[in-house]
């Protein structure tokens, strides 16, 4: 095999690997611990400042202003087969923060300004020193992955009747990944390193939420797509030294989705459900890399493609007020794949259905509240032998046989002011 073939497999392992965790995850929607306890429910009840990001209209709800900050640290523990087919490896155990931070405030008697900055996701996973490396006896090296994607946005909620409210939102995304990857070059396997990073095109929101009656509340919401242009460096280390920049795109999805919630014991207790539909197939059907510095080693473009699928997720919550100042939550996410058997990866969610439990609790006084919550979430699935004679092998190692799974869990943190 020539070495301008050998190095661009490892660009093509890289960057596949690095992009995907958030590509292929459903998106945890970590942005206010009050909807997180309920399920990540809100759309059609939750009028805090985070609603920029869950349902825009909302903001109309807010009296004069206010402020939310919200932290939750994610932990998550992996397996795939990455000794070979049907071997079972752990990863180490994964941590990192998901912020965020929103504002709102009233501009005129029916119009709300809301802005903020927040985390759409943090995934990734490292595999240490993984013993006999893709099936090779004798190999050992680690295998790790860190991708981070968010946005700043600004948007208004508009009260267009007393029962009808309209939002719209400006999203500029950026996201940042950097991987360390074992990759074979001929006989040897040589550790590749890449960093990538930077904003993008900007995106929009738009949300509608209706009350029908004084009890029911109903919502929809549509997310554009967004792409970050990205840019870094890739290097090798060992036997074969080599550096290159690059540069790449990467979308997050168009995203459809649908709420009602229900006020019940004199809108003591809300009932909530939800369906959200993401458009993973066509967001990145490809890939293409941009390479510089290495010529005559590298072609000057290449394409990965990513074997994605639409996922969908159903959310359901409830959040009851024991009295003015104190409620409990709680709700359960079932929520399909984005990722297929053919494209599963040791960094991605498994080619299953996920499922994810919470709860938590909420104190307020006056102006100010507090709400805490704990998640869980788990997905697994088995990939079978395949009819394809190039899967599993070569620098893409996807579709591997074997059992893949995720263990995620995550603590909210979130301080809310209203005027």
């Amino acid at each position: 095999m020539s070495a301008r073939a050998n190095i661009a497999g490892i660009v093509a392992l890289l960057t596949g690997l690095v992009c995907s965790p958030a590509s292929a995850n459903i998106e945890p929607s970590s942005y206010d611990a009050k909807s997180i306890a309920a399920g990540t429910t809100g759309m059609a009840y939750l009028d805090n400042p985070s609603a920029l990001a869950i349902n825009p209209a909302n903001l109309a709800g807010i009296d004069r202003g206010g402020m939310s900050v919200n932290i939750t640290p994610v932990f998550s523990v992996s397996q795939a087969p990455l000794s070979g087919p049907n071997t079972e490896v752990q990863s180490d155990l994964g941590f990192g923060p998901i912020p965020s931070l929103f504002g709102a405030v009233r501009i005129a008697d029916r119009v709300v300004l809301g802005f903020g900055a927040y985390a759409l996701g943090l995934f990734g996973a490292k595999y240490s020193n993984v013993q006999d490396l893709y099936g090779q006896a004798g190999a050992t090296g680690d295998f790790e992955v860190t991708f981070v994607s968010g946005e700043a946005a600004v948007g208004v909620g508009i009260e267009v009747t007393k029962s009808f409210d309209l939002g719209v939102t400006l999203r500029v995304p950026f996201a940042w990944q950097r991987a360390k990857i074992p990759a074979e070059l001929g006989p040897v396997i040589v550790p590749t390193s890449a960093t990538l990073g930077g904003a993008g095109w900007p995106g929009g929101r738009i949300g509608l939420t209706w009350r029908a009656t004084s009890e029911l509340a109903l919502s929809l919401m549509y997310r554009t797509v967004a792409t970050s242009r990205l840019s870094g460096d890739l290097t090798t280390e060992g036997l074969v030294e080599v550096g290159s920049s690059v540069t790449a795109r990467f979308s997050t999805p168009h995203v459809l989705s649908g709420g009602l919630a229900y006020s019940l014991l004199n809108d003591a207790l809300t009932v909530a459900a939800e369906l959200h539909v993401m458009f993973y197939e066509s967001a990145n059907d490809k890939q293409t890399l941009t390479l510089d510095g290495m010529e005559p080693l590298l072609p000057e473009t290449a394409d990965i493609l990513f074997l994605w699928q639409n996922a969908f997720s159903l959310r359901f919550g409830v959040d009851y007020q024991i009295n003015s100042r104190f409620a409990v939550r709680g709700g359960y996410v079932p929520s399909s794949s984005a990722t297929t058997a053919e494209g599963a990866q040791p960094v991605v969610p498994p080619p299953g259905w996920s499922h994810s439990f919470s709860t938590g609790f909420g104190a307020s006084w006056k102006s100010f509240a507090v709400d805490f919550a704990l998640q869980a979430a788990f997905a697994s699935a088995h990939v079978g032998p395949s009819t394809d004679p190039g899967a599993c092998s070569g620098f893409v190692r996807i579709g591997c046989e074997g059992d893949y799974k995720t263990v995620n869990g995550s603590v909210s943190l979130q301080f809310v002011y209203k005027r």
